[in-house]
Parts: C-alpha cells; structure tokens; sequence
C-alpha cells in the first residue's frame, strides 16, 4: 500500500506504508536512495553497534518515520484517500 505526499512547492513523493520489505532485503540503501540522510545515518550507527541485529529491526518501522519527516517537512497527504492510509497506521498530519 501506498501513499501520496505533496509539498506545496508542487513536489509530490509516493510513500509506501507498513512493513518495508526493501529494507529488509537492501538494509541501509533504502535512505539513501529516498536521500534521507537522517535515517542513514542511523541505520549505520546501530547496525554498527549492534553487528547488523538493528537491520532486523528497521523494517518494521522505518516507512512510517519516513513518512512523518516528510510531514514535518511540510508534505501533505494528496486525497482523502492517503490521509486515510496515514491515519490507519498512525500517522495525521495537521
């Protein structure tokens, strides 16, 4: 399932929600392919300290703390319909 985000500059990103199965399989080069350096930098950090166990972890949420930067940074849902993607796992933006 998937969301769309548009930014009033007219930029519109489309989100998955839920599970990240990219993550799961590909680790650390999904934030780096979505240029959030942030999360990148995180994930390194902890795999690093946990000798790659957080990898398993990251899946499970980082989609939605992707998401919820995107709205922080201004990102609004398209439609209806993706506001209630986003309400659906937790996420209403203002």
């Amino acid at each position: 399932m998937t969301a769309k985000l548009e930014h009033p500059s007219g930029i519109i990103k489309e989100c998955p929600v839920g599970f990240s199965w990219t993550t799961l399989f590909f680790s650390f080069f999904v934030p780096i392919f979505r240029g959030d350096w942030k999360w990148l930098a995180i994930m390194v950090i902890a795999d690093f300290f946990t000798a790659g166990v957080a990898w398993l972890a990251f899946p499970f949420f980082y989609n939605k703390k992707y998401i919820e930067d995107l709205v922080e940074k201004g990102y609004l849902p398209s439609t209806h319909r993706d506001a209630d993607i986003l309400s659906s796992v937790g996420i209403h933006p203002k």
